[in-house]
Formats: C-alpha cells, structure tokens, sequence
C-alpha cells in the first residue's frame, strides 16, 4: 500500500529536498486526498481553519512559509531534523479541511526514512476501514518535542527583530495577546460600520483569523499587531493604563500580561479607520510568518538559535540530542 502511495504522489521519484514550492504543493494535496480517502477531484485545501487553540495562517502567509520551507529543505542534512522541520510545519500551515495531522505524521515517516506498514495507524483514520485503531503520537514515539512547547521557542527571539515594540513593553510584559475566547462576541459587531463597509469579504476573514491567534504564545500575532497600530496613533499608553487598572481590580487579567480587550472594550477602537484595521492585517502576517521563518531557521541554521538555559541548539534540545560533555582533561 505504501508504494502505491508513494508512487502516486511523487512518480518520478523526485528528491523531495529539490521540489519547487508548487510541486511540494501538488505532492501533498494527493497525499492528503489519499489518506483521507477522497476522489482525486475533490478540493481539500480550506482557508479560515482552526483546531483547538491552533488558527491557521492566511493563505498568503501559508504560501510564503511553505515557499520558504522548500528553499531550505537541502540546507538540512539530517534526515530526522528535516523531517521534524517539515512536520512542525505543516502542522502549523494547517492547509487541509481534514487530516493535517495524518498528511503530516506521513510526511515526517517519508523523510526521516521512517515509512512502514507497521506504522500504518499514522497515516489513515480508523474510520477508512484501512486500520482499526489510529495513533497520533508521533512526537513521543519519535522522541521530539511536543509541538505546543516548540512553537513558543520564536518568542526567545522575535522581540529583537519587532523593532517596533518598546523596550519597556518587552520588560514589562512576558504576554501580548488580545484576549479572545469561545464567548467573545463576533469580529465584524466590533469593528465600526463604516469600516465594515469598506473592507471586502477576505479581510474580514483576515482580521477575524489574526486577532484570534494566540495559541499559547508570549508575542501573539493578535496582540502584537494591535499594538503596532496602537502605537503608531499614539494610544499604547492609554492602553497600558487601562489593562494596569484592570489587573489592579481584578476585573480581568494578570500580572506580566498585557492584553488589548478590544472585544470587550470596542469602543477603545471606535475611531480608527480603515487603513488602521487593515495595517493589523498585514502586521498579523508578518508576526505569523516570522514565528513560522524562526521555526524552519531553528533547522537550517541551528548555530544560531542557543538555547542559554541549556547552552544547547534549539534544534538538538527539539530532537532529544543532549549537549556534549567537555572533557574534564582527568
């Protein structure tokens, strides 16, 4: 069964460190068609997809990354560090409407070299009648970090390259977030109807994705990029205030956290314009896109991500490698 798949997603048995952006893209929409048992002609890509705390990207930040990704699959020579950098990846991408954790678990198995009929309750949903109970612990078994602790890593760095937030924010504040949950009203009842009027359909679903991600980050898409426009109006201290007060009495909060509660407090953002909700697209993106970029960095060029807590790489503390011990000279 395997080498049917196998063949019928990379027939010409392609190198897969060499594929190009759009072949990668083909490969694995067959193979998530495969794996879900769907026909050929079926569409499985969808936008606007969250699972659990997980919301995936845009589709522009999607096909960036994964750009990015296939650009620097042969920097990395290790078969298990490549395999986890991609594995990371698409599951972060979330690109499918199912079975991105099967097309990802597959992927990590085909290149680490790990690909095998005993490993087959990886691939398929128990209900494809392919297998009868399915296992979806890949990152135990294989022996790496479990994917919530590793997308916290880009926090260590992603405040030295937001040139944009204040010194005293980052001291200050080891959370920036917007605050939304299952009971938050809706994006579009908080944002001013002339606004509303005037961006189309997708930056709605835009706006609505960015500000809902956080997923257990310090520097979260959401907050970070209502700060940035906050700051460029001049109204960051108004808001620092606010969430202080806040905090002080016990009305919402805690200590270390800095939170825009524009869903709680729209009127906060009853004055900005278009352009401003538009600038926390494109900002949201961009934090997006850096925390995914660090993730793919952590592997083609570990030297420099160090963890200081471990004097470790990122990447071998990811992998399960420990730190060589230096010789005593006895």
């Amino acid at each position: 069964m395997l080498d049917k798949i196998i063949n019928t997603i990379n027939p010409d048995n392609k190198d897969l460190s060499e594929l190009s952006v759009n072949e990668m893209l083909e490969l694995l929409i067959k193979l998530n068609k495969i794996l879900r048992c769907m026909d050929a002609s079926e569409n499985v890509i969808e936008e606007n997809m969250k699972a659990g705390d997980l919301v995936s990207p845009t589709r522009e930040v999607q096909a960036k990354t994964l750009e990015y990704l296939t650009q620097n699959m042969r920097k990395v020579q290790n078969k298990k560090a490549r395999a986890t950098m991609v594995y990371y990846t698409l599951l972060n991408l979330h690109m499918f409407g199912d079975g991105n954790g099967r097309t990802s678990r597959f992927m990590y198995d085909l290149i680490s070299g790990d690909l095998s009929e005993d490993n087959i309750s990886y691939y398929f949903h128990k209900d494809s009648n392919n297998i009868e109970n399915q296992r979806n612990d890949l990152e135990n078994a294989k022996g790496i970090l479990d994917i919530s602790v590793v997308n916290q890593i880009p926090d260590e760095f992603l405040g030295e390259q937001l040139s944009f937030i204040p010194k005293e924010v980052l001291e200050n504040y080891n959370w920036i977030t917007v605050g939304h949950t299952d009971s938050s009203p809706s994006t579009e009842s908080i944002i001013p109807k002339s606004v509303l009027e005037e961006l189309s359909k997708k930056e709605i679903q835009d706006l609505d994705k960015i500000l809902q991600d956080g997923y257990g980050v310090r520097l979260c898409p959401s907050g970070v990029a209502i700060l940035y426009v906050s700051n460029k109006k001049g109204q960051l201290r108004k808001w620092i205030d606010k969430n202080n007060r806040d905090i002080a009495q016990g009305i919402v909060g805690v200590q270390g956290r800095l939170n825009f509660s524009i869903y709680k407090n729209p009127d906060m953002v009853a004055e900005w314009n278009v352009d401003d909700f538009r600038e926390i697209i494109t900002m949201g993106n961009e934090v997006k896109y850096l925390r995914l970029k660090c993730l793919i960095d952590i592997f083609a060029e570990p030297e420099k991500y160090i963890n200081n807590d471990s004097g470790n790489t990122y990447m071998n503390d990811i992998l399960g490698i420990a730190k060589p011990k230096k010789n005593s000279g006895k």
